[in-house]
């Protein structure tokens, strides 16, 4: 993989995540909070994890080891989320924008939120996070159809179909 390659799988997962931050924008603050069985009990509580998890995983890659989540991620609103996920974005770009070939193949040592140290090539943990972020998107598409709304398409395909990459 290139880091071009990784990039553009970056794009996709900022398209798909504002494709859902759009769309909670539209529900109501009760059913943005209900509980809901699922792995995360809320939609809400789904795309704080999405965040923070995106978040943690920033901080490994500059060298950073969080010990614990974020405490922004316990906000009630969307609007801290959103806030938190534009930085993440903005400070992730700046670290995707020097990104060389040859990084990908660096060793990354970094510690899990219990303390464990971990070791993964970065190209890896890049991708990773894409993944790890893809399927929390597929539990909020099965959110949205249990509170009755309709979810946005955050397929992939769809990403180059609208953005003319494919």
């Amino acid at each position: 993989m290139k880091a071009d390659e990784i990039r553009t799988l970056y794009e996709f997962n900022e398209w798909a995540n504002r494709k859902f931050i759009e769309a909670v924008q539209s529900i109501s603050e009760e059913k943005y909070s209900m509980k809901i069985k699922s792995s995360f009990a809320s939609i809400r509580e789904t795309i704080a994890h999405i965040v923070s998890s995106e978040w943690i995983w920033l901080q490994r890659w500059l060298g950073n080891n969080p010990s614990a989540p974020p405490d922004w991620s316990d906000k009630p609103s969307i609007k801290p989320l959103v806030e938190k996920l534009n930085e993440v974005e903005a400070e992730r770009n700046k670290f995707l924008f020097n990104l060389k070939d040859e990084d990908l193949n660096k060793l990354l040592i970094y510690n899990l939120l219990s303390g464990k140290t971990q070791q993964n090539i970065l190209q890896e943990v890049l991708q990773h996070v894409v993944n790890h972020s893809t399927y929390h998107r597929g539990q909020l598409a099965t959110l949205f159809r249990q509170i009755d709304e309709k979810p946005p398409s955050t397929d992939l395909i769809t990403f180059y179909r609208e953005n003319n990459t494919g």
